[in-house]
């Protein structure tokens, strides 16, 4: 996948990112900002 090919709807926009822990707990976070900087990296910043 190239992140370039989605650029506009990705950039500025607020995600969601869930993980789970070793012990099933559920963690999520807003990311505030999302940034493609090339075809596989984003830069995320969460507050």
């Amino acid at each position: 996948m190239n992140l370039l090919d989605y650029k506009n709807l990705i950039d500025g926009k607020p995600i969601h990112i869930a993980t789970v822990n070793s012990d099933n707990n559920p963690n999520l976070a807003v990311a505030s900002d999302v940034r493609v900087i090339e075809e596989n990296k984003i830069i995320i910043s969460v507050n």
